[in-house]
């Protein structure tokens, strides 16, 4: 009747089968025994366990299927050889083409599918998907253009002035200079022709095309109010959450609240890693509304002057562009309203402004 038996702490255990329970509990009562008795353990037992919760055998069930079936199907997608083109812009255009995060590999024409990227996307020269697991890697090597300029059959072109200034140099190719460096020119003037004038009294055209760096005067103003709206947040917000596995979309939940009549939308996405390193078909994607309102505020003279300030600095950096900047002068001006400021600055720019021509 008993397994085995031991002392412990001062009390006497034993094991039994389970067939055996009763009678050692009426055996016990019997003499007064006091006894407790702890679960069923074994094959049997557990059997029973899962048997009266069918939850775990169809999870189970569904655990092995999922995995059988996640192990023929993309998991993940790495790019390589891209330069200009993003990782997001290839994996767009493998998607447009039938091929993307949850797709069956077994079902996948891998050689049709890159003669069709190949064939519908000029912009990629050569593509290449080799699956390893779950794991897609894409290797691609993108069209190298040539960016000299090719007129048509009977096109050629001027140059001309794109804004007021003084020239300093020329880098031009062909065309005919009509102005010298050290002239100042105005929007719109011929600078380079390309009616060539011959020897002999003739002409011959040509495509004229280049730089003509000249002394540039450029200016900007900007004002700030004493008394301005500003944009407030009032700490309010809605956040919706939901999860795309493999590209699937599933809303998850949302902190609700009633629709704002202002605010920023922001909408964030990252995605889920197994042990902060294995990359998993799930992403999550947050949406989040931040209500604002419009306050009318009033400001010093001395904050007003700082937003000015600020706005000022990015405003040169415009004015300035590619050119390489030469003289700069500021100009304060203040009133009860606000404050003002002007900038005037001198920039060495290109100014060639390229105008083409037919001639039949």
């Amino acid at each position: 009747m008993f397994r085995s038996v031991k002392t412990k702490n001062g009390r006497f255990c034993f094991r039994t089968f389970g067939k055996d329970v009763k009678m050692a509990e009426k055996i016990l009562s019997l003499y007064g025994v006091n006894y407790n008795t702890s679960a069923f353990r074994g094959l049997l037992p557990a059997f029973r366990f899962v048997f009266h919760r069918p939850g775990i055998i169809l999870g189970a069930v569904l655990f092995f299927a999922i995995n059988m079936f996640s192990s023929h199907v993309v998991w993940n997608i790495t790019v390589s050889g891209n330069e200009t083109m993003t990782e997001n812009s290839v994996i767009g255009i493998l998607e447009e083409c039938g091929f993307t995060y949850g797709t069956f590999i077994p079902s996948v024409d891998f050689d049709s599918l890159h003669s069709r990227i190949m064939a519908e996307y000029p912009d990629v020269a050569w593509i290449s998907v080799n699956v390893s697991g779950t794991i897609a890697e894409v290797q691609l090597r993108e069209t190298k253009y040539d960016e000299r300029e090719k007129p048509g059959i009977g096109v050629y072109s001027n140059v001309t002035a794109s804004e007021d200034g003084r020239i300093v140099e020329y880098r031009t190719k062909g065309g005919y200079p009509v102005k010298a460096p050290g002239d100042v020119v105005k929007k719109g003037q011929l600078l380079v022709s390309g009616v060539v004038p011959l020897r002999d009294g003739g002409t011959r055209f040509s495509y004229a095309s280049g730089e003509v760096l000249a002394e540039v005067e450029r200016s900007v103003t900007v004002r700030a109010e004493l008394l301005s709206e500003q944009k407030t947040y009032t700490g309010r917000k809605i956040e919706d959450y939901s999860a795309k596995f493999f590209k699937k979309k599933v809303n998850l939940f949302s902190n609700g609240g009633k629709e704002y009549g202002s605010y920023d939308k922001i909408e964030s996405e990252h995605r889920v890693y197994l042990f902060g390193s294995i990359p998993l078909p799930v992403w999550i994607e947050k949406t989040e509304r931040a209500e604002y309102a419009r306050i009318l505020t009033e400001r010093t003279p001395q904050e007003a002057l700082d937003e000015a300030l600020s706005e000022l600095r990015y405003e040169t950096e415009l004015l300035i562009g590619d050119g390489e900047l030469l003289r700069k002068k500021t100009e304060v001006s203040a009133d009860e309203n606000g404050v003002s400021l002007t900038c005037r600055v001198l920039v060495l720019a290109d100014i060639a402004e390229k105008r083409e021509f037919r001639v039949e």
